[in-house]
């Protein structure tokens, strides 16, 4: 018994440092292709969609790890729901790097970057969203149920900004009709970005049930 705990504790460390791995790399995917986006660089928004693959291989070692954990140690209590939670933290990090991705070919599909107005609107919910990943990734290392239950709270001013983003571009439609192809693409990006916020979400409800076992609905 004494050893199996060991080993899966080994295991346990194994899956958390690939967690942390994925974090890293979508955070990164995500600046990136808005970056492309912002910058129109077809190059860089190339690279994010190229990278996706090694955010797939991770979650896909997190959920091989995690199953075979669960199926060789049968764990119970809160290693079973540490290691069940890491599944789920894992896929909604792949989703998110799909979406920076779809972000990335977008931008293919654009002719120019956005007007200043909507500029400055996708850059606060760039910046919405940047911090609700990176404080999520920090609660991940040092689990807290009410930290996790704030940056889901985040979500609420992310949703607000998308909002106003949409009718900014509806405005810029109406004033400059030359632009609605670009404006319908931005209004898809800005989906994709408030859809991170939701994933980031369900990566806090996560990080709460592995810690104390409570199923709540955060979003």
């Amino acid at each position: 018994m004494v050893v199996t705990h060991k080993a899966l504790s080994k295991e346990e460390r194994a899956i958390q440092s690939l967690i942390e791995q994925i974090a890293i790399a979508v955070t990164r995917a995500f600046e990136q292709a808005m970056d492309a986006f912002m910058e129109h660089d077809l190059d860089l928004a190339e690279k994010v969609i190229e990278n996706d693959q090694y955010i797939n291989e991770i979650c896909r070692q997190i959920e091989e790890q995690s199953f075979f954990s669960i199926a060789l140690r049968q764990p119970v209590a809160n290693d079973l729901r540490k290691l069940l939670a890491s599944i789920h933290i894992a896929e909604e990090y792949e989703r998110i790097g799909d979406y920076a991705a779809d972000i990335a070919r977008k931008v293919h599909s654009m002719k120019e970057v956005p007007r200043k107005g909507c500029r400055d609107n996708f850059q606060l919910m760039t910046d919405l969203c940047k911090q609700m990943l990176d404080h999520i990734s920090e609660i991940h290392r040092s689990p807290d149920v009410q930290s996790a239950k704030n940056v889901a709270q985040m979500d609420n001013k992310v949703d607000d900004a998308e909002k106003v983003l949409v009718n900014s571009l509806i405005d810029q439609m109406r004033e400059y009709p030359e632009t609605i192809e670009n404006c319908i693409h931005a209004v898809s990006i800005a989906h994709k970005i408030e859809r991170i916020s939701d994933r980031v979400t369900n990566i806090a409800e996560r990080i709460v049930f592995s810690t104390s076992g409570e199923v709540v609905e955060l979003g």
